[in-house]
């Protein structure tokens, strides 16, 4: 017995740290992406500790820990409220059924967003960046570099309610420029879409309202959603992705999968105001299908989002799914502008399911309008040959 408790012992403490792949600077954080441990299963969470650089890390009680910084998705962590210019060293370790081995120390300065492209902050493309707005004109530089020609897309989100931004080349030619992109979660945040050959480029990126967080998104190498249900991109719930129509008779195709059933709202908005390969805000429709090829929604119409001066293009939809696989379809509208990007957003709408599920148990759903009691409606009373009650 003893030397199988030993046996177990030893294995658990073979198990390898996992490895810090990169440590990008914010603006007072750091955004740690890792890899897991090769061989290991197991893993349910994954901790992060820190340390500024000039404390002793033989001393445990120096380094501040984050308990189970990562749960799901993306092998990644935004380490926020560091000061800018100081040094901090960064660990994570994986968790199973106890903590494993914390990994080799990675070190990195939270660095400002300059106001000029000659402070820029260096921008990894898929790499999150957190920044700040410090005044209502202030400005946010961020710089990057591709090899080789690529199709990219960059967006804001976070607490800043209203961004716009403009994506510039190392002469200070305008690319494309974005305003509000009236997408679910972050109607007003800017989003910009498009190709670049190699070289060098920068995103600028100013508040329209509020100062505070916001976050800087990136992603390179898009490729084209499928044009056929066979071949379509996944979608799953609470993330975005990035279509483009082109040419006008290009149709994509996007597959969602749901464990259980939701309410699920659906939106996809062409919100670029400029851009090279662009006519503008693409007009586009939308279609959603079961696993069989039904239409659940064969016809979700193109609607307009924003006033007189800035106006794009999209369509909503909200729809009770049963659990299951779906198919949306996203094609241009018959008239409208012929070519363009977009980007589509799939999310569970957590309050419809709330009030789905206390209506159906006979619970009093928590109201929270405050103009609630002033609601009123028609009593059928069975006046005029109707059926009382009838609705």
């Amino acid at each position: 017995m003893l030397f199988l408790v030993l046996v177990a012992a030893v294995a658990a403490a073979q198990d390898p740290a996992p490895a810090i792949d990169s440590l990008s600077p914010g603006e007072g954080a750091l955004t740690v992406k890792w890899s897991a441990p090769s061989g290991v299963t197991g893993i349910t969470a994954y901790d992060l500790r820190w340390i500024l650089t000039s404390a002793d890390e033989t001393v445990d009680a120096n380094w501040r820990v984050v308990d189970d910084a990562w749960t799901a998705g993306p092998l990644q962590y935004v380490l926020t409220g560091l000061v800018n210019g100081s040094g901090y060293d960064v660990q994570v370790r994986a968790v199973k059924t106890s903590a494993g081995a914390w990994s080799a120390t990675s070190a990195a300065t939270p660095a400002e967003a300059g106001s000029t492209t000659a402070t820029a902050l260096a921008l990894p493309l898929g790499v999150p960046l957190a920044a700040t707005f410090g005044s209502a004109d202030d400005v946010d530089w961020f710089e990057f570099s591709v090899t080789a020609s690529t199709r990219l897309a960059v967006w804001t989100t976070g607490g800043v309610a209203d961004t716009a931004a403009e994506l510039t080349n190392s002469g200070g030619t305008t690319i494309a420029s974005s305003d509000d992109a009236f997408l679910h979660t972050g109607e007003l945040h800017m989003f910009i879409e498009a190709y670049v050959s190699a070289g060098s480029y920068y995103v600028k990126v100013r508040t329209k309202q509020g100062v505070g967080p916001y976050r800087l998104h990136s992603v390179s190498g898009l490729q084209e959603p499928g044009d056929s249900m066979a071949a379509a991109e996944a979608l799953p719930l609470g993330e975005a992705r990035v279509g483009r129509i082109d040419p006008p008779a290009d149709v994509d195709y996007f597959k969602i999968d749901l464990a259980a059933a939701a309410d699920v709202f659906l939106r996809a908005t062409s919100p670029v105001v400029k851009g090279v390969g662009s006519t503008g805000s693409v007009n586009i429709d939308g279609a959603l299908f079961d696993s069989a090829g039904d239409a659940v929604d064969a016809g979700i119409r193109e609607q307009t989002f924003g006033g007189l001066g800035y106006r794009t293009y999209g369509f909503t939809m909200r729809e009770r799914l049963a659990a299951g696989t779906y198919y949306l379809r996203v094609s241009r509208s018959s008239g409208g502008h012929v070519i363009g990007p977009y980007r589509v957003l799939a999310v569970e709408d957590t309050e419809q399911d709330e009030l789905a599920a206390a209506c159906s148990t006979g619970a009093e759903p928590t109201v929270t309008d405050p103009q609630y009691p002033c609601q009123w409606h028609l009593k059928n009373t069975g006046q005029a040959g109707g059926t009382a009650g009838a609705t």
